[in-house]
């Protein structure tokens, strides 16, 4: 029995191996395949948003966060991401800058 390449359980599965291996724009690829057929896997929105995170976009990773939980309230790892890039962006430098004031419009 062959594989549907189509499959969000595939293919989050593949991103979910890649982003291991620090392989986010490989990671990408099949988190965009798993959004495609299932918009609202809650799993594959946080997984962007860590990636944005970790390419320097806050602002990004914010919505995908919210996007994830929106889909999911139940999402305890978006949760705990939205919560923790949420209070790193309030503190010292956040406050002030152009993505914290961004972030509060």
């Amino acid at each position: 029995m062959a594989a549907d390449p189509e499959s969000p359980q595939l293919n989050f599965g593949m991103a979910s191996a890649l982003l291991l291996l620090y392989r986010f724009t490989d990671a990408e690829a099949f988190l965009e395949i798993t959004l495609r057929v299932s918009p609202d896997h809650s799993g594959a929105l946080n997984y962007f948003g860590m990636i944005h995170e970790v390419n320097g976009d806050s602002l990004g990773a914010l919505e995908y966060y919210r996007r994830a939980l929106r889909a999911d309230s139940a999402n305890a790892a978006a949760r705990e991401n939205l919560a923790a890039l949420s209070k790193s962006m309030s503190g010292p430098l956040g406050k002030g800058s152009e993505q914290g004031n961004a972030m509060r419009e």
